[in-house]
């Protein structure tokens, strides 16, 4: 068992309260509200209505924060059972709730992980869990690229953005999704090689902060999933040569959207590249 915490200082209050299926933790602050959503009921028999009850519940959740999904959620985490029968149905539901919300990759979609995870009912193939931030203004959301290094995830028709950074009046919060050994053609690099697919993930990592004003020292955690749980030593040790060496982070075992990929990783940073244009955090 591993458990992360995320400590937030300076809250007017936070609240935490059962709605409609699922939970809600909100943290207050002078300028903004975050929260973070998470539902827990299914009747879908497979992944993709599954996938749509999540989105569909999260449009309520969002209305109840006075604005729509696309406009205040900016990650997701997206667990799935079996993930190699599994995330066709995911990418369906999510790309059919995108098309839904009028969202292309010119307008970006959703910082995201889709993973494999269980929860503790069987038959549920899919969990999701969401943030969200209210009181953003225009110009704070940017979305991270580096398209010489790895490829926008629309050329292998899937609909989530590699990173997103939040600009604040004091600091940038950066929410690298889950990325993983990939080149600007899309194609999985070093196949069957985990320390090359490991050292090409930290490349493309550190390409998506280098490319929005930060770098990867700026991580203030990270989760390593492993497609096969005999390669954590020498992922591990691969690590300990790279800045993630003195991150917190925690390894998994839970298999890639593609059978291919033997690791991925996703993060969180932090640091005071803000302007003051906009309000604090």
């Amino acid at each position: 068992m591993a458990l992360e915490a995320w400590h937030i200082g300076g809250m007017l209050g936070k609240r935490r309260r059962a709605e409609q299926g699922g939970t809600v933790v909100e943290a207050l602050r002078a300028h903004y509200r975050l929260f973070l959503a998470g539902k827990g009921e299914f009747s879908a028999p497979d992944s993709c209505g599954q996938m749509r009850e999540e989105f569909r519940w999260l449009d309520r959740i969002a209305a109840l924060q006075g604005g729509a999904v696309p406009d205040l959620v900016h990650r997701t985490w997206i667990y799935c059972r079996d993930i190699d029968n599994n995330y066709r149905g995911l990418v369906e539901g999510r790309n059919g709730c995108f098309d839904r919300y009028g969202l292309t990759p010119e307008s970006h979609f959703i910082a995201s992980t889709g993973i494999e995870g269980c929860t503790e009912l069987p038959g549920r193939l899919l969990h999701m869990d969401s943030l969200g931030i209210a009181g953003l203004e225009p110009g704070q959301v940017r979305y991270m690229e580096a398209p010489d290094y790895l490829s926008p995830t629309h050329v292998y028709r899937v609909a989530f953005e590699r990173g997103v950074r939040i600009v604040y009046g004091d600091r940038s919060h950066y929410f690298l999704s889950g990325t993983a050994s990939i080149d600007a053609e899309g194609n999985i690099v070093h196949p069957g090689d985990v320390v090359g697919q490991t050292a090409r993930t930290l490349e493309n990592m550190s390409a998506l902060m280098e490319r929005s004003g930060g770098c990867l020292s700026d991580l203030k955690q990270a989760v390593v999933y492993l497609r096969d749980w005999a390669d954590r030593e020498t992922v591990r040790n691969r690590l300990m040569d790279s800045p993630l060496a003195a991150v917190p982070h925690v390894m998994l075992k839970a298999p890639v959207c593609r059978p291919g990929w033997l690791v991925e990783i996703d993060g969180i940073a932090v640091n005071g590249a803000g302007e003051p244009a906009f309000a604090p955090l």
